[in-house]
């Protein structure tokens, strides 16, 4: 069985990522706003991370809170906010 490389975030950072990381990221498949979640699942192969969180442009009527989402981002597009503890 091989071993893969671990996924890591842009930049010049050497940070691997990891399940429960809270990440920033601006994809068009989620709208033009930037949006702040945490890391649910990782698909290392497609480079993909399945990200959760609180879509502040999709409000419900009822509780009059923003709506918590789920979509898979592409890893180029996503930002390290803070280490999950």
């Amino acid at each position: 069985m091989r071993r893969r490389k671990p996924l890591l975030y842009g930049g010049d950072e050497s940070y691997e990522v990891e399940l429960g990381d809270e990440v920033e990221f601006n994809s068009m498949w989620t709208g033009p706003l930037t949006h702040c979640g945490e890391i649910t699942a990782i698909y290392p192969r497609k480079h993909e991370l399945r990200i959760r969180y609180r879509d502040e442009g999709d409000w419900t009527k009822k509780t009059c809170q923003a709506r918590v989402k789920s979509a898979s981002i592409p890893l180029a597009d996503v930002t390290l906010i803070m280490r999950a503890m």
